[in-house]
């Protein structure tokens, strides 16, 4: 008898094993600590999405090897200053990269020579996205809000064609803004995508030249973050932008206080934040 309870006891886990739902995933997005510069990493079970690796050739090809990451499925470089592009330099050259998205306009740095060579040495794909496009990896939607159209031809500053992207997780989406400007982010709104997000990824480092209040309002955020190096010269982020947040009653917080900032979302739409430090 007490063999048969065993036995139906063993059937009885077996069933609740294999009809039970699975584990319940989540992704992170990180905002890296590079100083005055922008780096977000987006990790899923499955997939990692780079955005922008800040200045120094290696540091953030090191920062991946420390966790042992050593594939990245999509880079994107949002534009071609030195601040955003420098550090994946160092990503192309050491790490497994699939398909890097750059918005095609030239620049004529040193580091963006490097930044070119990089691509054109790896084994990784190159496409200049535009609005509307979206890649999917795994779970996790990567959705192009900006630019329009390739910026290969374009002659204007750097920051107008700059690469913007929504990252959206079941009912959890962040987006990434790069160095836009305010008239950009209002052509974003003008073109009806949904720009809704429970995390922002502040404009410029938190410039007073971009997050326009219009912006900030459509996107309604819960959590704002500006990347800036401590103390730095430009004085970001400006207090008409942290004005703008308070008025809204929007959470910010940034990588020059607090280090790097890592965001664990689960796909009904809630998140938690850690922070390396806290001031």
């Amino acid at each position: 008898m007490l063999g048969q309870k065993t036995f139906l006891s063993a059937i009885l886990l077996f069933l609740l094993a294999f009809f039970s739902p699975p584990a319940h995933s989540q992704i992170t997005v990180t905002a890296i600590d590079v100083g005055q510069g922008d780096c977000v990493l987006i990790q899923s079970d499955t997939h990692k999405i780079l955005i922008d690796a800040g200045w120094g050739y290696n540091d953030v090809a090191d920062y991946l090897a420390g966790r042992d990451i050593f594939r990245i499925d999509k880079v994107v470089a949002t534009h071609g200053h030195a601040d955003h592009i420098g550090g994946l330099v160092g990503v192309l050259q050491r790490k497994d990269v699939d398909k890097v998205l750059y918005n095609g306009q030239t620049h004529t740095t040193n580091t963006f020579e490097k930044f070119i060579d990089a691509i054109a040495e790896s084994e990784a794909a190159y496409h200049e996205p535009s609005r509307g496009e979206s890649f999917e990896l795994g779970d996790m939607t990567l959705k192009i809000l900006h630019p329009e159209r390739s910026a290969a031809d374009y002659e204007g500053h750097l920051h107008d064609m700059n690469i913007v992207v929504r990252i959206e997780y079941g009912d959890f989406a962040a987006i990434t803004s790069g160095d836009i400007e305010q008239d950009r982010e209002l052509e974003i709104l003008e073109s009806g995508v949904d720009v809704s997000a429970q995390v922002l990824e502040l404009g410029h480092h938190g410039s007073s030249t971009s997050s326009h209040p219009d912006w900030i309002e459509a996107v309604d955020p819960e959590l704002a973050i500006w990347q800036a190096g401590e103390d730095n010269q430009y004085g970001h982020p400006h207090d008409e932008t942290l004005s703008t947040l308070e008025r809204l009653g929007i959470e910010t917080i940034g990588t020059a206080t607090h280090g790097t900032i890592t965001i664990t979302a689960q796909s009904d739409g809630s998140f938690e934040v850690e922070s390396q430090r806290v001031p």
